[in-house]
């Protein structure tokens, strides 16, 4: 059903956005430099497909995700 799909949805959004986080208190540490990529993370959701991009320029990876979906 619909509401199952959403559902899982979220909790899948909401895995990745913890995941991230995990990511960001262990680097922290171990490789400071990369946190910066780590809060420009961007995790969009676009119907059954969730897209997590972790780069330079989470601005540009938005505008590419936006032309493919």
């Amino acid at each position: 059903s619909d509401l199952s799909a959403a559902k899982e949805t979220l909790v899948a959004e909401n895995e990745a956005e913890q995941r991230i986080e995990d990511q960001k208190e262990a680097f922290a540490s171990y490789v400071p430099k990369e946190v910066k990529r780590l809060d420009g993370a961007v995790v969009k959701q676009y119907g059954r497909f969730l897209a997590v991009c972790v780069c330079d320029d989470g601005r540009k990876a938005e505008d590419l995700l936006a032309e493919l979906f």
